[in-house]
């Protein structure tokens, strides 16, 4: 009996220890509302968090409302140059990448729900080395700078060290009527602040 006790208390640990992550609160009611988002700094390293276990559809949930909106936008107008590292939106690569995903399979079991479909894209544009954004290397947050988003409203800048890029990325957060912070844009060097939410270059396009 006392070896069974043992073994239960054992388990019981294990599971305590694998069970919330450093960027998840446990007495959430849902699991937005565990996401650790109550300064930039903290929304900032839920999002490369997730972004590095290729979780995109945690990444969405931590883009702004108007980010989602924007990128859904651009998901249904087809402008897949500002969703994914293409020339244009009719660039070959789009279909190639498509045709891969469970959408275009006939297989997706989530219509309409822009998280899911965020996902999918994600994942395929990642196995494609497609993505705008590369969090593949170390990151280090240096420090945070008022800014304001694209209709005017407060935002602040985390400018954010990362081994995958000669100058530092800059994450643009703002904060929602709640007090949780979002990321609005990610801006890569040169990044124009026009673009939502992946801040590319204009010659990019």
């Amino acid at each position: 009996m006392k070896k069974l006790r043992f073994v239960f208390l054992a388990l019981m640990f294990l599971l305590a220890g694998c069970g919330i992550s450093s960027n998840t609160s446990s007495d959430a009611r849902t699991y937005y509302d565990s996401l650790v988002l109550d300064t930039p700094e903290a929304a900032v390293e839920s999002f490369i968090s997730a972004y590095q276990r290729s979780d995109f559809q945690t990444v969405y949930l931590i883009l702004s409302p108007r980010a989602q909106r924007v990128w859904q936008e651009n998901y249904s107008l087809l402008n897949w140059h500002l969703l994914i590292h293409v020339n244009s939106p009719d660039d070959p690569q789009v279909r190639t990448l498509i045709e891969e995903t469970s959408i275009a399979g006939g297989q997706f079991e989530h219509s309409g729900q822009t998280s899911y479909e965020f996902d999918e894209i994600m994942l395929a544009a990642q196995k494609h080395g497609l993505l705008w954004v590369d969090l593949s290397g170390t990151t280090k947050i240096r420090e945070t700078k008022p800014a304001r988003d694209t209709v005017g409203n407060p935002a602040t800048d985390v400018i954010v060290a990362s081994s995958q890029y000669d100058e530092e990325l800059v994450f643009r957060a703002v904060q929602a009527p709640s007090g949780k912070w979002r990321v609005y844009q990610v801006f890569l060097p040169g990044g124009n602040e026009d673009y939502v939410p992946w801040a590319i270059p204009a010659s990019s396009q």
